[in-house]
């Protein structure tokens, strides 16, 4: 997302094994180009691709405010984490906002 021109999202860590069955739809994402078409789209955009063996794939989007969200991408397709890839894109980067516990009473009932 763009705030006043500056886009939230710095960069994008995709964390895979190379030989687990879990990391398969990463893996086929890194070979075809939709990933790179993505990056294309978006060019301020910094991606990283870390082999981390015999451990499920995840991806860790940092923003620009420092706040850092872990998806897990455990058995998904390419064009499945093409999709989180571009939901984490189109977020502004802050966790969600607390509301007030403090409930409101009347003495006129609504309808």
């Amino acid at each position: 997302m763009v705030s006043r021109g500056v886009p939230q999202l710095k960069n994008i860590r995709l964390y895979f094994c190379d030989f687990g069955g879990s990391s398969l739809g990463v893996r086929q994402a890194l070979k075809e180009t939709q990933v790179v078409d993505f990056l294309k789209e978006n060019p301020e955009l910094k991606l990283e691709v870390i082999m981390k063996r015999n451990y499920h794939p995840y991806m860790s989007s940092t923003y620009i405010n420092g706040y850092v969200k872990d998806q897990s991408l455990k058995n998904m397709s390419a064009d499945e984490i093409v999709e989180w890839m571009s939901k984490v894109n189109s977020e502004y980067g802050r966790g969600p906002l607390k509301h007030n516990s403090v409930k409101v009473t009347t003495e006129n009932k609504s309808i």
